[in-house]
């Protein structure tokens, strides 16, 4: 490691830059530019080859002699406050806790350390074992890979420390698949008492489309849609709202039906003329935060908001104490 920044333009002229590109293999834009360094570089915005990086925190945050890392901030970000996994995901693997930067668990009795990161077009691991003095990155350009690098990074540490010779388990679990159409049930209200414009003040507003909305703005938003749905071989059709959501990593949302007034919300990137010299059109979703349950609350007849559960892959405090949909939910969005 030469050199590292947060600034994408540096990176990119320094001609080490790498392009992203989604599981399936399609080309995709920088989701990292220099105007959203502010916005985003803290909580993933060091752009390096992370080499020397991993051995500082496998020295305790000294490098030659200075300590660069504060023993206060060391302990901290390394040591677990909270279980993220109180069940483990094989034999191999001990719970995992949580600190204040770090994954903590461990691996056939090694103490590891741990984080993977990401963005649309690119998938990370760092692993670092302080017993062992070992530590292990591992960088795919590729999007949606968690598995892929988790694989490669266990089977590393097999290697290095002789541990065994068989790949291990992934410390990231495979996503839950999207509910087919057969499982939906129907709901309270016709679809289009959903539609409408909805607000919260952490999230902004958004305006969500039935098939049978009219509006030019729906119109371009189902057009888009169905342009991408129309390029997938085996695209789901359950009934479902559709929206914009020009954010940083996401320009669309799909909300589809399972059952009563819950859909499953989808947060994605659409692609309706392709991307580079591809122009089929295709969607990547976003990746941490791509799917989530809507609850939509109904007053004498009408819609008068809903909840997002699930955006922190765990049971909350306001889930286990409150009743009610507003005071359980995540996040809750009104119906203006």
């Amino acid at each position: 490691m030469s050199s590292s920044t947060f600034s994408p333009a540096k990176a990119a002229k320094a001609g080490n830059f790498t392009q992203g590109w989604t599981k399936d293999g399609r080309l995709l834009p920088d989701w990292f530019p220099e105007d959203m360094v502010t916005l985003i570089a803290g909580p993933g915005g060091v752009i390096s080859s992370a080499s020397k990086w991993v051995a500082l925190w496998l020295n305790k945050g000294v490098h030659n002699d200075v300590s660069v890392i504060l023993p206060s901030v060391y302990g901290n970000a390394s040591q677990s406050y909270a279980v993220v996994a109180g069940v483990p995901i094989g034999s191999e693997h001990s719970i995992y806790g949580y600190g204040m930067g770090w994954w903590r668990g461990s691996y056939l009795g090694h103490d590891v350390v741990a984080h993977g990161g990401g963005m649309p077009g690119l998938s990370t691991l760092v692993s670092f074992l302080p017993d062992d003095g070992v530590g292990v990155v591992v960088f795919a350009n590729g999007g949606d890979e968690g598995k892929l690098v988790a694989d490669i990074s266990f089977r590393v540490l097999d290697a290095a420390l002789h541990l065994r010779s068989k790949p291990s388990s992934p410390i990231v679990p495979e996503k839950k698949a999207i509910s087919s159409p057969e499982d939906i049930i129907d709901s309270e209200l016709a679809l289009e008492e959903f539609s409408g414009t909805y607000n919260s003040p952490g999230y902004g507003s958004f305006t969500f489309c039935s098939p049978s909305s009219s509006s030019s703005y729906c119109h371009k938003v189902i057009s888009d849609f169905a342009a991408v749905d129309t390029a997938k071989s085996n695209a789901l059709s359950p009934p479902q709202l559709l929206a914009e959501w020009p954010r940083v990593w996401a320009s669309h949302i799909r909300a589809m039906h399972q059952s009563g007034n819950k859909f499953l919300v989808q947060w994605t990137a659409l692609f309706p003329e392709g991307y580079g010299r591809d122009t089929t059109p295709f969607e990547t979703a976003e990746i941490g935060t791509s799917e989530a349950r809507a609850e939509f609350v109904v007053e004498d007849g009408k819609v008068v908001g809903f909840g997002l559960f699930g955006l922190v892959d765990q049971l909350t405090e306001r889930e286990r104490t409150q009743t009610t949909v507003k005071g359980r939910a995540d996040a809750w969005f009104d119906k203006v």
